[in-house]
């Protein structure tokens, strides 16, 4: 019995796989030769990431490629692939350059900032100090106890 169960499971998953790639498929379509990114396939079909990236991979299979890459989209720090339908060759990705405009590495411009901050609260911190006895006497009166 629970084997019937699973391969009930089984076909309500791919049932429903099926169904999700030609959403897939029509949102591609929609969009023409613009094409669609992974990201704006997820947000317009509220899928989750794992779905998405899997059922895309599962429909540029070679020997059954129902969709390709275009071309390439520069996002904040990567290149998103742009989906179009057809069984074309899939576009070369560029060269991976520097999409930062920051030409510092990531933790020296972290490093200053971290120190600045550190100074100015240590500079804030001596503005207001009051000392409640001589320093010096303090000092000594520690050492010699």
């Amino acid at each position: 019995m629970a084997k019937e169960s699973t391969t009930t499971r089984k076909r309500a998953v791919g049932a429903e796989a099926a169904r999700i790639e030609r959403r897939i498929l029509r949102a591609i379509t929609a969009a023409r030769d613009d094409g669609m990114t992974q990201m704006e396939l997820i947000k317009k079909l509220d899928l989750t990431e794992k779905v998405a990236r899997r059922l895309l991979g599962h429909l540029r299979v070679e020997g059954r490629k129902r969709i390709y890459i275009a071309r390439w989209k520069p996002n904040n720090t990567h290149l998103c692939p742009v989906f179009v339908i057809g069984s074309l060759p899939d576009a070369p990705k560029p060269a991976q350059k520097m999409l930062r405009s920051n030409p510092e590495p990531r933790g020296a411009s972290v490093e200053a900032l971290a120190k600045q901050e550190i100074a100015a609260e240590h500079a804030r911190w001596a503005a207001t100090w009051v000392p409640h006895c001589d320093p010096a006497a303090a000092w000594i009166g520690r050492a010699a106890a």
